[in-house]
């Protein structure tokens, strides 16, 4: 069989590289010296690598679970941007890797109190001071807070803050589930 080519003759011939691959993947030699040495190597490249991840990581918040997922998608996003697909296919899925890196790292910003949902949504924590006062003839402290804000206004500002985080979690999720299948090189 002969294929035209860019004005060039090809020549297609068919070889038996199935059976060969399928008899090699039962091979002693396969099972028995090259997967476990694969496995080890990179086994322990991967402990190396997530040790920071593996040593933090505590089992009752969800907050660690998004901590490796972060980490994986910046792995993942660095050897994609040097990867093997074209353009039109490779660099929305790294858009989409960095909209769900940045979801990820607004709800981290939100739990270290860096940069709040309420922060974002206009609520100023530098116009706002707290206070423990002694209670005169008790043992015990009055906790106070000095706001130029109303009480409607937080009310605003949370709804707003607690709408905004909501919104975010939702594209975050979205984006996992309509995307990550399809991120790999």
């Amino acid at each position: 069989m002969i294929l035209k080519i860019m004005n060039k003759k090809m020549k297609v011939v068919a070889v038996d590289s199935f059976f060969k691959s399928f008899r090699k993947m039962f091979s002693f030699r396969h099972r028995y010296i090259e997967m476990p040495w694969y496995n080890l190597k990179h086994g322990l490249r991967n402990i190396w690598n997530f040790k920071k991840i593996v040593w933090q990581h505590r089992d009752w918040d969800y907050y660690d679970i998004l901590r490796m997922q972060q980490f994986q998608l910046k792995k993942l996003k660095a050897t994609l941007a040097d990867g093997h697909e074209v353009d039109e296919s490779r660099l929305p899925k790294i858009d989409k890797m960095s909209r769900v890196i940045e979801l990820i790292q607004n709800i981290f910003d939100d739990q270290d109190m860096e940069k709040t949902f309420m922060s974002r949504v206009g609520y100023d924590f530098d116009k706002v001071s707290h206070d423990f006062i002694p209670v005169e003839g008790k043992d015990y402290f009055e906790f106070v807070t000095d706001s130029p804000y109303s009480n409607e206004e937080f009310k605003k500002f949370y709804d707003d803050a607690d709408e905004l985080e909501k919104a975010e979690s939702k594209e975050l999720y979205e984006i996992i589930n309509n995307h990550s299948l399809g991120w790999w090189d």
